[in-house]
């Protein structure tokens, strides 16, 4: 899977992103659920991620780190685990505002997120555009800043053109 994202250098953009506090992110289409026990396909997990965290959560190099635990331990039979609740926790960096269906979900920082003062990105815009070649012409426009596919019939030629804001996942 490859996908781009627009570097803070990208001079093109870059007095845009300078006013903005909106990130607008292409997701591949509507979400079929917005619970986190059922987000088990990929658009889902895409948004349901930003709106709830769970007990633990992992760093860039993929080791356990405190999510809404404070701290946990494993007892010696490796299968009883207590987990230390934060105080005063709500789930998730975001919170929804507005769900247009097929269209976008909008969010805003949760003031009462337990991490909040970290969280640098006021508002995101999930939109959902299931069309491979329609979201990445929007990318070009500039109305998407991160989207999660491109076609696979352009992959050379965004390759060439956008090497530096173009990731393999």
């Amino acid at each position: 899977m490859a996908a781009c994202s627009k570097s803070e250098n990208n001079s093109a953009n870059h007095l845009s992103t300078l006013v903005r506090d909106t990130i607008n992110i292409s997701v591949g289409g509507e979400p079929p659920t917005l619970d986190p026990d059922l987000s088990g396909d990929s658009i889902s997990a895409r948004v349901v991620h930003d709106f709830f965290e769970g007990l633990v959560s992992f760093d860039q190099t993929g080791e356990p780190i405190s999510g809404l635990a404070s701290s946990w331990g494993i007892y010696p039979d490796q299968k009883t685990y207590t987990f230390h609740l934060r105080q005063g926790i709500t789930s998730g960096a975001y919170k929804i505002t507005e769900h247009i269906i097929n269209g976008s979900i909008s969010a805003v920082k949760n003031q009462y997120y337990y991490d909040e003062s970290n969280v640098k990105i006021a508002k995101v815009k999930y939109l959902a555009i299931a069309d491979n070649n329609s979201d990445f012409n929007q990318y070009q426009a500039g109305n998407v800043d991160i989207t999660y596919s491109i076609p696979n019939d352009r992959y050379k030629e965004i390759k060439a053109k956008y090497a530096h804001e173009l990731y393999q996942l």
